[in-house]
């Protein structure tokens, strides 16, 4: 099972080889309880991403955050591997080019 920092790595990684802008939010003492892990813009859009091992969900906490952002108008979602995250991203790219309407 791949640890979640190496998906993490993996998922800034394919923001950044697509044009986008990403970061990794850190925890602790300063940060915010459940905050998703990564803040992104997706050409032009703010998205927020929460990142879970494989077969791990979010806390409760999480999903409250990830359910804020979306209630404010982000792009808010969580994965577990690399392929469900990729097909997400292409989706918001083909939306935001004009190839569909669901964003």
């Amino acid at each position: 099972m791949p640890k979640e920092q190496a998906l993490v790595n993996s998922v800034l990684a394919e923001f950044r080889s697509r044009g986008c802008e990403a970061v990794k939010i850190h925890g602790g003492a300063f940060g915010i309880d459940g905050e998703p892990d990564i803040h992104a813009c997706i050409a032009g859009r703010f998205a927020a991403v929460e990142l879970k091992q494989s077969g791990k969900k979010p806390t409760k906490r999480q999903h409250y955050r990830l359910r804020r952002w979306r209630e404010s108008g982000a792009l808010a979602e969580w994965f577990d591997n690399f392929e469900a995250f990729s097909l997400w991203l292409d989706s918001v790219l083909a939306a935001a080019s004009g190839g569909s309407d669901r964003l």
